[in-house]
C-alpha cells in the first residue's frame, strides 16, 4: 500500500496507467482524416458557411477529448483502489483519556482455563497499560470506590503504583461505577476518551444499559466463561429464622447451577457453644437442578439445647467458583422464656389452668420446651413473657408495671373478659390513659352480637410460623362473646379477625388478635377469654402454637446474626448491659475493641466493615457472649451473565472482545484499509458507458443506413 500526495492505494502500480489517459489525442492526430478538395465553381457563401461550422466542430471534438482523458485517468485510479486506513491503536498517537472499569466482586474468583476470572481481569490491565495505553492518561475504577476518589495519572505512573487486583465488596452495581467513570471521563479535555469496560457480565451488575456515550469510545471485555458449569450454595436459612426449643423446625437449603445437573448436598450442624457435643446432622436428598438451574432442599430439624449453632450446606464434589461451594448460616436458640401467668384480682381460675397448660403441656417434665411457666406468685422482675386473663381491670399502679415491662423489651399476653366494656366506661381518665398504652384502642359500647368465627389475617406473620397448613384453620375458631376495639394506630397488626356468622352490609370485621409495638416490647391482645363459655378457642388447632410463639421477641429485638462479607456486624446493648466497650475476634485474626453507640438503629455496639468469612466472636474479657456470622455475597454464586449486546448496544464506537489479544486483532482489522469514494467511482464508470454509447451513436446510425461521403467542394479561384 503506497501514498501518493497525501493519499493512499490498494493497486498503486495502475498509476504507471495513467500516461494512458493521452491515448484519444495520440489517436486523433495518427487518425485525422483530411477533407479531399474537389475544384467546383465560385460559391463564397458556401466557403464562409463551411469554415463557421468546421469551428464549432474543432471545438466539441477538443472538448471530447479532454472528457476521455479524465474518464481515463480516473478510471485508472479507480483501478488503483483509493483507500484509507484507520489507527490500529487506542491512541492513534493523540492525546487520549482511558477509564478503565474492572469487576472486582467476587464472581470473579471463578476459575476458567486454569485462572480466576480476576487474574485474566488484572493480567489485561497490564497488558493495556504497557502497549496500547503507555502514551495515554487513565483511571482506574474497582468495584468498590476508592478514597480518596479516581482521578487520571500518567500510564507510566499507573503502571509503576500497580498492585494486583483482590476481590472487593460490591456495595453498588458495576453499571454505577461505569457512569461514574463516565462521568468523570467527560471532564477530561483529550480530544479522544475511551472507557475500558472488564467484566463476567454477572446479572447482578447490569440491572440497565450503560446507556448514550456520545463520542466515548466504548471497549467491552467480556470475560465470563462460554458455559458456567459450576454450582453453588446459595442460600441456608432457618424456618422459622428463630427456632424454637423442642418444636420442629425446617432447614431450606438452596443450590443453583446448570439446568439438568443434580449434586450432593451436605449438610453439618455445629454447636458454637459445645463444639465437642457434635450433632447427628440430617441426611439431604440429591439436588435435582430444574430448567432455571434452581433447587431448593427441606429437612426437618429439632434444636434440643440453647446456645448458638452454625448450620453448614457443601457441596459434596468441587466447583469452579470454590466459595460458593459452601455456605453457613448462624442459629441462635433461646434459653426456655421465663414466663408468668399473672395473678389479677378475681380471677377465673378455668382460663388461668387452660393457659398454663397451653403454655407448657408437659408442666415442666420436658427440658427442652421453649417456655419456663413459673409457680403462681409475685414477679421476679427477671421475665420475658407475661400472660394474664384481665377479669377485672387492674388499677393505674399495675397497669403502669405491665406497659413498663413491654417497653424494656418483654412480651404481654392479655385476654380481655367480655363484658369489660361496660365497666371501662366508667374508669378514671388517668387510668384510661394508662391502659390505652398497652390496648389496641378504645373498647366500643355497645358490643356487637354474636356468634362470629374467626378469619386468619396474616398468614405469613411470625405468630403463625410452623404451624401447619393455616389455610384449612380458618373458619373453624368459634367465638361467642367477644370485646371490640375501635383501632386508631396504625402500628396495630390484626392477625385473626372475627366475623358474625349472620353477616349483613353495615357488619364489619372486629380484631380477635392484635399486636402492639410497646417500646422494645409488644403486647398480643385476645378480644376474649380462652374458656368454652365464650368459645372453642381453647381446643383451636392453632391456639397452642400461637401462644407458645407469642413468647418470641419483638423483631427490633431480633438482630442479624448473618452479614454479607463488607458489611458491619452489630450487638445490641442488651446483650452487655452496662458495659461501654466488647472486644471483637475474628476467625482467625486478633480481637479488637468496639465501642457503645447510639445511631438510627439503637444504642448498640457496631464493628468495622468485615474482611473475611466465618464466625465472629464478641466478648466481655474472656467471656463469649455473642457470636456473629459472615458470609460471601449469596448473589454472587449466581452464575447467570447477561449478553455484551444488551449492556452497550452495537454502534461504531463500541468493540466487543473476549481478551486483550482478541481487540487488538479487532483493532488491526478495523485499521485495514478500507475503500474510499465507492459511489464517484461508479459514477465514473457509469459515465464512461454512457460517452462510448454517445460517441458511437452516429456511427451505428451510419451502418445502419450507409451513404456515400459527400466530398467537400472547393470553389475554383
Amino acid at each position: 500500500m503506497i501514498a501518493v500526495f497525501d493519499l493512499q492505494f490498494l493497486f498503486a502500480s495502475a498509476l504507471w496507467a495513467l500516461p494512458l489517459a493521452a491515448l484519444p489525442i495520440v489517436l486523433h492526430l495518427l487518425f485525422r482524416r483530411r477533407t479531399p478538395r474537389v475544384p467546383f465553381s465560385t460559391l463564397r457563401f458556401i466557403r464562409a458557411s463551411e469554415r463557421r461550422t468546421a469551428a464549432r466542430r474543432r471545438v466539441r471534438r477538443w472538448g471530447l477529448l479532454i472528457c476521455r482523458m479524465a474518464l481515463l485517468a480516473l478510471l485508472v485510479w479507480a483501478v488503483a483502489q483509493p483507500a484509507r486506513r484507520s489507527s490500529a491503536s487506542l491512541t492513534a498517537g493523540q492525546s487520549v483519556a482511558a477509564a478503565i472499569v474492572v469487576d472486582t466482586s467476587y464472581s470473579m474468583q471463578l476459575r476458567d482455563r486454569q485462572t480466576t476470572l480476576l487474574s485474566m481481569a488484572n493480567d489485561a490491565v497490564v497488558e493495556l497499560l504497557g502497549q496500547d495505553l503507555q502514551n495515554a492518561r487513565v483511571a482506574i475504577f474497582t468495584s468498590q470506590a476508592s478514597d480518596p476518589p479516581e482521578t487520571f495519572a500518567a500510564a507510566a505512573t499507573v503502571q509503576k503504583n500497580w498492585r494486583p487486583l483482590s476481590p472487593q465488596p460490591a456495595p453498588q452495581p458495576l453499571v454505577d461505577r461505569v457512569a461514574a467513570a463516565v462521568q468523570l471521563l467527560q471532564q477530561q479535555p483529550q480530544p479522544q476518551k475511551w472507557l475500558i469496560l472488564l467484566s463476567d457480565l454477572q446479572q447482578r451488575e447490569f440491572g440497565r444499559p450503560l446507556g448514550d456515550m456520545g463520542k466515548i469510545h466504548t471497549v467491552i471485555i467480556d470475560l465470563h466463561p462460554e458455559q458456567a458449569a459450576s454450582a453453588a450454595v446459595v442460600g441456608v436459612q432457618c424456618d422459622p429464622a428463630q427456632p424454637r426449643l423442642g418444636i420442629g423446625a425446617q432447614i431450606a437449603v438452596r443450590v443453583s447451577g446448570p439446568p439438568g445437573q443434580q449434586r450432593a448436598v451436605n449438610l453439618s450442624v455445629a454447636s458454637l457453644d459445645s463444639p465437642e457435643a457434635a450433632a447427628r446432622p440430617p441426611a439431604l436428598p440429591m439436588a435435582q437442578l430444574d430448567a432455571g438451574g434452581r433447587a431448593l432442599l427441606r429437612v426437618p430439624l429439632v434444636f434440643s439445647s440453647p446456645g448458638w449453632t452454625l448450620l453448614t450446606a457443601s457441596l459434596a464434589t468441587p466447583e469452579d467458583l470454590a466459595w460458593a461451594a459452601r455456605r453457613g448460616e448462624l442459629v441462635r436458640t433461646a434459653a426456655p422464656t421465663a414466663t408468668a401467668v399473672l395473678q389479677v384480682p378475681r380471677p377465673n381460675a378455668q382460663a388461668d389452668a387452660i393457659v398454663r397448660l397451653a403454655l407448657d403441656p408437659s408442666q415442666g417434665a420436658d427440658s427442652a420446651w421453649p417456655i419456663s411457666v413459673r409457680p403462681a406468685g409475685p414477679l421476679r422482675g427477671d421475665e420475658r413473657l407475661i400472660v394474664a386473663n384481665i377479669t377485672q381491670w387492674l388499677d393505674s399502679a399495675a397497669a403502669q408495671q405491665l406497659a413498663d415491662f413491654a417497653n424494656r423489651g418483654g412480651t404481654l399476653v392479655l385476654f380481655i373478659q367480655p363484658g369489660l366494656e361496660q365497666s371501662w366506661q366508667q374508669l378514671p381518665q388517668d387510668q384510661k390513659n394508662i391502659w390505652l398504652q398497652i390496648l389496641p384502642g378504645q373498647l366500643l359500647w355497645p358490643a356487637a352480637s354474636g356468634p362470629f368465627h374467626g378469619i386468619i389475617m396474616r398468614p405469613d406473620d411470625p405468630l403463625l410460623s410452623n404451624v401447619g397448613p393455616t389455610p384449612s384453620a380458618s373458619g373453624k375458631l368459634r367465638i361467642g362473646r367477644m370485646v371490640g376495639f375501635d383501632v386508631t394506630d396504625g402500628s396495630v397488626q390484626t392477625i385473626l379477625a372475627a366475623a358474625a356468622d349472620e353477616a349483613n352490609p353495615s357488619s364489619k370485621l372486629r380484631g380477635l388478635l392484635m399486636r402492639r409495638p410497646i417500646g422494645a416490647g409488644q403486647a398480643y391482645i385476645w378480644s376474649t377469654l380462652p374458656t368454652p363459655l365464650y368459645g372453642n378457642l381453647a381446643t383451636y388447632e392453632l391456639f397452642l402454637p400461637m401462644l407458645v410463639n407469642s413468647s418470641l421477641p419483638a423483631a427490633g429485638q431480633m438482630q442479624a446474626l448473618n452479614v454479607e462479607l463488607g458489611q458491619r456486624l452489630a450487638l445490641a446493648a442488651s446483650e452487655s448491659p452496662g458495659d461501654a466497650a466488647v472486644d471483637l475476634a475474628g476467625p482467625h485474626g486478633p480481637a479488637y475493641r468496639v465501642k457503645l453507640s447510639d445511631d438510627g438503629g439503637g444504642r448498640r455496639f457496631v464493628s468495622e466493615p468485615t474482611s473475611e468469612t466465618g464466625v465472629y466472636a464478641w466478648k466481655r474479657g474472656q467471656q463469649t457472649i455473642a457470636y456473629s456470622n459472615a458470609e460471601y455475597p449469596a448473589a454472587e454464586a449466581d452464575l447467570r451473565y447477561r449478553l455484551a449486546a444488551e449492556i452497550a448496544p452495537a454502534g461504531p464506537n463500541v468493540m466487543v472482545a473476549r481478551s486483550v489479544p482478541q481487540l487488538q486483532t479487532q483493532l488491526q482489522e478495523a485499521g485495514g484499509p478500507q475503500p474510499r469514494w465507492p459511489l464517484p467511482l461508479a459514477i465514473v464508470l457509469l459515465l464512461l458507458c454512457l460517452e462510448a454509447l454517445v460517441s458511437n451513436w452516429q456511427r451505428w446510425r451510419q451502418a445502419a443506413s450507409p451513404r456515400p461521403s459527400a466530398p467537400v467542394i472547393s470553389a475554383i479561384t
